[in-house]
């Protein structure tokens, strides 16, 4: 589209990168465009499955992550003329998606936390907590905030350019990040 890829982006892309060369390194091929067919995609979704790595198992949003990659590259790579291959669009050859279950807190658990008595280090960490949770920002952007350039305490507002998505933002400031 156009945009400057972020670093996490492009790591995102990397570990993709990374997960390929060892199922090649384990199956004892090398990939190609052409190769990245249906036996591929359900070969390699096995073999995710299977695969154990320091924190156990991958779960099947990760394995769709790294689907979603591949089909995204097959994708570039068919439009501009690298490869024939479409096996990619075919309906079988799907990004796994899984609902989890979104945990939030109230503002009563807020409040609890708000209140802790902590030492400095933690005291920071939990301010940018809350902040994240009451303005809904990322933590990339809290930790960028200086307040001569993006906080505006008369209109009780914070603006910020985002670094995920390079947008403006304005967010009205609540009573407790204001404090």
């Amino acid at each position: 589209k156009g945009l400057k890829l972020s670093p996490k982006t492009i790591r995102n892309y990397e570990v993709t990168k990374l997960i390929l060369e060892r199922y090649c390194a384990n199956k004892e091929i090398s990939l190609t465009f052409e190769s990245i067919d249906m036996d591929f995609y359900n070969d390699f979704v096995k073999y995710l499955n299977e695969y154990e790595h320091s924190r156990g198992q991958y779960k099947p949003n990760v394995i769709g992550k790294f689907i979603k990659h591949i089909k995204m590259f097959m994708k570039y790579a068919h439009e501009n003329d690298y490869t024939q291959n479409n096996e990619y669009s075919k309906k079988g050859f799907k990004v796994f998606q899984e609902n989890v279950e979104k945990i939030y807190l109230d503002e009563a658990e807020l409040e609890t936390i708000y209140k802790a008595e902590l030492s400095d280090s933690e005291s920071k960490v939990r301010d940018a907590f809350l902040i994240s949770c009451y303005t809904g920002m990322r933590y990339s952007d809290i930790a960028r905030l200086d307040t001569s350039k993006h906080i505006d305490f008369e209109k009780n507002v914070i603006t910020i350019i985002t670094q995920k998505t390079n947008e403006k933002v304005v967010i009205p400031i609540h009573r407790v990040v204001h404090s």
